[in-house]
């Protein structure tokens, strides 16, 4: 399958995610050629070091500059930042999240939930 990629490259779009870029090997990707990532932000440790790899790669293979779509299904810190300042809601309740106390800087009244105490909601 690489031969044929390799040899029609004009032609193929080659799907290739983070533990599959070890066939880039095989396959020789022209330079220049696009690379499209498509998964959400890091937002711990070890998907930035994750990145890293990846860029390592692409810059070995010439792939760059290369676009990067968010593809998590969440809101990235910027929309979630102008979706508050577009609502201006009277509280902030974080919920699935790894960091609730980031929301402090958006909003002067977030409430953190603690397990076992009830927030009222009015």
């Amino acid at each position: 399958m690489a031969s044929n990629i390799r040899e029609n490259q004009p032609e193929c779009i080659f799907r290739c995610d983070f533990f599959e870029l070890k066939e880039l090997i095989d396959v020789k990707p022209e330079a220049g050629s696009s690379y499209i990532r498509s998964v959400c932000e890091p937002f711990d440790l070890e998907m930035e070091l994750d990145l890293q790899k990846v860029n390592n790669w692409l810059t070995h293979f010439k792939l760059y500059p290369y676009a990067h779509v968010h593809a998590s299904g969440h809101l990235c810190y910027d929309e979630i930042k102008a979706f508050i300042e577009t609502v201006e809601p009277k509280a902030v309740i974080p919920v699935h999240t790894q960091n609730p106390e980031v929301f402090e800087n958006l909003h002067d009244n977030v409430i953190i939930p603690e397990k076992g105490v009830k927030i009222a909601i009015d």
